[in-house]
């Protein structure tokens, strides 16, 4: 079957778009509920609203973790972790408004 250029070339950037779109898997919104009854061990949650922010569950205990921010320092210029605050002493709002500084 023959296309014209601009038919194939649309359907090409049409089918570009749609697989990015398709491998575009943003964190889901983490509540109270959900990190309370987080197993131990379980994966690492990521949140949604604020880029970099991961919640690294506990190695023992269930509905305790740590916040990690991960950042690019401009420096060194690598990725870099750093631990904002333990769960629950530090809610989702605050590790969020941390995060964000």
């Amino acid at each position: 079957m023959y296309l014209p250029p601009l038919y194939l070339f649309s359907y090409v950037i049409l089918s570009l778009f749609l697989r990015i779109l398709w491998q575009y898997n943003p964190g889901k919104r983490l509540t109270d509920s959900k990190l309370r009854n987080i197993a131990p061990n379980s994966n690492q949650l990521t949140s949604s609203s604020v880029a970099g922010l991961i919640f690294k569950p506990s190695s023992c205990t269930k509905g305790t973790g740590a916040w990690i921010l991960r950042y690019y320092d401009k420096v060194s210029k690598k990725r870099t972790k750093l631990t904002l605050g333990h769960y629950p002493k530090m809610g989702i709002a605050s590790a969020e408004k941390e995060a964000k500084f």
